[in-house]
């Protein structure tokens, strides 16, 4: 899981990519570095994604995918995959915003099919409740 914009680091689409495929390369026990620079980190995250198999499934989550500074890649977002093996998923959050703020949910669309969105309600009070409720009455909580 990756939460854009908790840290410094995680706005920036490069450090963002690095940080994830390195995150993947430890599950998959891979043993080199991601490499260095956007287009060779792109490469890298797909093939990745693509090395996702039923027995080694593979799921991201990048919350806040519209707060990533896409300058230097472009507003089409050329990182994000269009197809996925069935053994990966892919998860984001995004901004749903009729000024400026929505542009990178609006981009997403025009590359996606409608069946690749899912809208999500503002949870209530007491489902939010709920949803804190068991964890925090666990004993082994760290």
């Amino acid at each position: 899981s990756r939460f854009v914009g908790a840290t410094p680091d995680t706005a920036d689409i490069e450090l963002l990519l690095r940080g994830i495929c390195a995150e993947i390369g430890r599950v998959y026990d891979e043993v080199a570095a991601p490499p260095s620079g956007y287009q060779a980190l792109e490469k890298e995250f797909h093939r990745q994604i693509a090395a996702a198999t039923p027995s080694k499934p593979l799921y991201i989550f990048i919350d806040g995918l519209d707060q990533i500074d896409i300058r230097d890649t472009g507003a089409l977002l050329p990182w994000l995959p269009r197809h996925l093996p069935d053994a990966a998923r892919l998860v984001v959050s995004v901004l749903d915003d009729p000024t400026p703020a929505g542009d990178r949910l609006r981009t997403i669309r025009g590359l996606l099919p409608e069946s690749a969105f899912v809208t999500l309600e503002p949870l209530s009070l007491a489902d939010a409740g709920r949803l804190l409720d068991v964890p925090l009455r666990t004993p082994t909580r760290v």
